[in-house]
């Protein structure tokens, strides 16, 4: 069966995510160019698993205050870009996608671009993809910076586990590169056990988690990875085939939320970390919950900027429970092949001339 398939690979690449991310934690950083160290500003962008990674780029660079950084929506390089010559456009895209290459198709306007992405000219002309290949070299000779991460090719099911979550690694990698000195990483070993231990191997537990996050959970959050969860909800709704989650600042619940949830109640998840200042925050806020249901709550060993890490594979083993129990095809989505108009759109608007 083809869902049968489509959960073994899910499982393989989940098994093998600490490792992957421990690889891409002990690759070598590249030589540093002149123009990426005197740029004045970094322009990150990417598209759904990558917006999360160049979110986290973003928020590495201004959260001390060491560079200046912003994030722009790919779809805005859809139009004609002004002049940025000191700014240097970095676009996060694990495959390449067609869509990514509309920023790229820009890259005579900035200072310099970096591309951060599991892509090779070597891979890409291996799996077949001659024209990609091509378009990734020309790019390499026009001087982009290439920034390398697994997993090339995760293909054949629709949610990616392993990409995402090294593009953040590599997010990391490209801070310490540019001077933004983000925190270390916890000790690999140690990280590598607490990513393998996230969330719960009971199948009772399991169950209810599971079926919270098909009810339709909103993800609360005490500290900054709200910035950048785009890859939260992106795995739930690429594996569940469901609207994507809420991910919204904790406070944010008593604006408007509460009286949604006090009319409609809907299962609320509370993403939080072991920081006094936090666990603090949740004990304020548990009265305002309970006037409906009590969060579920999920708290890191890592702290910010690192509990991602920690949320990606917690939530990765309840979408994993939930697919097998629901029995779920994720080899053939639904509307596989129909996405091409905006999927497979590469170039920027240029407006038509007049013979």
């Amino acid at each position: 069966m083809r869902a049968a398939e489509g959960i073994r690979i899910m499982e393989q690449r989940l098994a093998a995510l600490p490792d992957q991310i421990g690889a891409s934690l002990a690759s070598e950083l590249p030589r540093l160019p002149l123009w990426l160290a005197t740029a004045g500003h970094y322009l990150a962008t990417g598209l759904g698993s990558s917006e999360a990674a160049a979110r986290y780029f973003v928020s590495l660079l201004t959260t001390r205050d060491a560079c200046r950084a912003s994030f722009r929506a790919t779809g805005t390089f859809y139009s004609p870009q002004p002049k940025r010559a000191k700014t240097v456009l970095v676009v996060f895209s694990q495959g390449l996608s067609a869509n990514a290459c509309i920023a790229l198709e820009h890259r005579s306007q900035f200072a310099g671009v970096v591309l951060v992405t599991s892509s090779t000219v070597e891979g890409l002309r291996t799996e077949g993809q001659e024209q990609k290949a091509a378009a990734l070299a020309e790019l390499e000779r026009d001087g982009v910076m290439l920034i390398p991460h697994p997993m090339a090719n995760e293909y054949t099911i629709l949610p990616r586990f392993i990409g995402p979550a090294c593009s953040l690694v590599a997010a990391h990698h490209l801070a310490r590169l540019v001077g933004a000195e983000p925190p270390d990483f916890p000790d690999q070993a140690e990280l590598a056990r607490l990513l393998r231990s996230a969330g719960s191997s009971e199948p009772a537990e399991l169950d209810a988690w599971a079926a919270e996050l098909s009810a339709g959970a909103a993800f609360n959050f005490t500290n900054g990875t709200v910035e950048y969860a785009q890859n939260l909800a992106a795995k739930v709704m690429e594996s569940l085939y469901q609207p994507p989650p809420i991910c919204r600042d904790v406070l944010l619940h008593a604006h408007g939320p509460f009286q949604v949830d006090v009319a409609k109640p809907c299962p609320q998840w509370l993403f939080t970390t072991e920081a006094a200042a936090e666990q603090a925050l949740c004990e304020r806020l548990y009265p305002l919950f309970a006037h409906t249901t009590q969060p579920r709550t999920i708290v890191s060993p890592l702290p910010e900027p690192f509990a991602i890490f920690y949320y990606e594979c917690f939530l990765n083993r309840i979408v994993c429970h939930a697919v097998r129990a629901a029995g779920i095809d994720l080899i053939d989505w639904p509307g596989k092949g129909l996405d091409g108009p905006g999927y497979t759109l590469a170039k920027p608007y240029h407006p038509k001339t007049k013979d």
